[in-house]
């Protein structure tokens, strides 16, 4: 979301903030559209470095104890029962 999510809800919410601070906003807006254009030119290489994931085999051997942390919350994100986000997607189906 960025500067667009400080204009959106500054829009909505504070309209006396808004006339004050819009010209900023709109300078920090176009600041981050440059920024986010300018770095998406290195992508093109990270795309092409998915062809080496057959050497990062054996990554839990390597380093456990950051697997097994990063195992757990992906677990949690994917709300598997008795996790944190298990609720939020159970409460979806009533």
């Amino acid at each position: 979301m960025g500067a667009y999510g400080l204009v959106r809800i500054n829009m909505e919410l504070f309209s006396h903030a808004r006339s004050i601070f819009f010209p900023w906003l709109m300078i920090l807006c176009s600041i981050q559209i440059i920024y986010a254009d300018s770095t998406s030119f290195g992508t093109s290489y990270d795309k092409l470095r998915l062809l080496y994931l057959d050497e990062m085999d054996g990554m839990a051997i390597l380093m456990p104890k950051i697997f097994t942390i990063f195992t757990i919350l992906s677990m949690t994100s994917l709300a598997l029962s008795g996790m944190s986000g298990f609720v939020a997607e159970f409460i979806v189906f009533f």
